[in-house]
C-alpha cells in the first residue's frame, strides 16, 4: 500500500467519523429530555 493512499484513507475516515459524531450530537439536541418530571426546572414553552 502506498503511503499517500494510506494518508488519504485516514483523512477520509476521520472526516466520516467527525460528521457522524456531529450528526448524533445534533439529533440528541432535538430529542425531548427523558428524565424530566413535573417540577424539575425544565421550561414549559
Amino acid at each position: 500500500m502506498d503511503l499517500q493512499y494510506f494518508i488519504v484513507v485516514v483523512i477520509i475516515l476521520g472526516a466520516i467519523i467527525f460528521a457522524a459524531k456531529t450528526l448524533v450530537q445534533k439529533s440528541r439536541a432535538f430529542s425531548p429530555e427523558s428524565g424530566c418530571g413535573d417540577d424539575c426546572g425544565c421550561g414549559k414553552g
